[in-house]
């Protein structure tokens, strides 16, 4: 996804890698996340929203 490889096993959480960025990936959520913690992973990927709602 934008780049990213495939999520690996690692810790408490599973984590996604691209050049020298690792992204850890939150536990599975039953309902949707909310916009605040949506927008400190986009953050944190070094994706902004206008290419994540691109998707």
């Amino acid at each position: 996804m934008i780049g990213f490889e495939s999520p690996f096993s690692g810790g408490k959480h599973q984590f996604m890698q691209k050049s020298d960025l690792t992204l850890t990936i939150p536990n599975p959520h039953k309902d949707d996340i909310g916009k605040e913690f949506l927008q400190k992973i986009l953050k944190q990927a070094e994706i902004n929203l206008d290419d994540w709602l691109k998707l």
